[in-house]
């Protein structure tokens, strides 16, 4: 089954957050900007749509409170793990 028009990018479902961060940003990465349309300011990727999760404690879309590693350049990484909680998450960086 497919949605006519829409590219999802699955994560692959483990537990490591290093590799599935690295892994997610490949796939990402990996999108011709035709699919996945870069900032030119940036080059950071600009998403029509993102779905993102709240926790139980209130964070949302793994941005945690007090954090640095989401608040990289443009010239890190996209994708960032996150290892606050177990098992450990990934997080887009802003």
């Amino acid at each position: 089954d497919t949605w006519v028009g829409t590219e999802a990018i699955l994560l692959d479902g483990t537990d490591a957050a290093d590799s599935e961060a690295k892994t997610y940003e490949e796939k990402l990465r990996s999108l011709h900007e035709d699919v996945l349309p870069r900032c030119t300011d940036t080059g950071l990727p600009v998403f029509d749509l993102c779905l993102v999760g709240v926790g139980d404690d209130g964070h949302i879309g793994s941005l945690y409170p007090d954090r640095d590693e989401v608040l990289v350049d443009e010239t890190g990484p996209w994708v960032l793990p996150v290892a606050i909680k177990s098992p450990p998450s990934i997080t887009l960086s802003l």
